[in-house]
């Protein structure tokens, strides 16, 4: 019947319809690509994990949630790839997703992009920026509720204050992250935690 109602179409919602289809194809495969390039990381593959990304990226289109998405994850493998050169590419990801999640009102994503950002700052030498920015996600991850970025983000602080020499402050975020862990039974993350000591 769809097909039938394509070919009997006017030329003009002939054309809108093949244009939505595009959008709609581009969009899956975006999607598809950003599960591969998940994969690629978790691999370690860190550069067929951009590579994927960035071929992502462009499929999403002005799709914004996806972009967010892309970009976020894309800016997470180029600061665990470790260059220095990537430095400005991953700040201005994840400024971009963030923006596109506040204007979504996407709370979850708006606590992710938050976390990144706070483990980018970290990772740049930038504790001030990093405190406040692991502090907001704190605060948001709270109230969404989410164990799991509770855990990442108590890590985070450990190791802010940590850098700091602030061991008390570093211990009190250290045992709640490894508490978080313990509940979601997640005994890489508890190890990783333990011989960081």
């Amino acid at each position: 019947l769809s097909v039938c109602f394509f070919f009997q179409a006017e030329d003009g919602i002939r054309d809108d319809l093949v244009t939505e289809f595009r959008r709609v194809l581009f969009r899956s495969q975006a999607q598809n690509l950003t599960g591969l390039a998940q994969c690629a990381a978790a691999q370690q593959r860190l550069d067929l994990a951009i590579e994927t990304s960035e071929q992502a990226l462009k499929l999403a289109g002005k799709t914004p949630a996806i972009r967010a998405t892309i970009e976020n994850d894309l800016a997470v493998h180029l600061l665990e790839r470790g260059r220095a050169t990537d430095r400005d590419r991953v700040l201005a990801l994840l400024a971009s997703a963030l923006n596109t999640n506040q204007q979504l009102r996407n709370a979850p994503g708006v606590a992710v992009n938050d976390l990144n950002f706070g483990r980018a700052h970290l990772a740049f030498g930038q504790l001030e920026l990093a405190e406040a920015q692991l502090a907001r996600a704190l605060l948001e991850f709270r109230t969404l509720d989410d164990v799991r970025g509770l855990a990442q983000t108590h890590e985070l602080l450990a190791n802010v204050y940590a850098k700091r020499g602030d061991a008390a402050r570093a211990k009190v975020h250290r045992q709640q992250a490894l508490d978080k862990y313990a509940f979601l039974k997640d005994e890489a993350a508890m190890k990783r935690l333990m011989e960081s000591k």
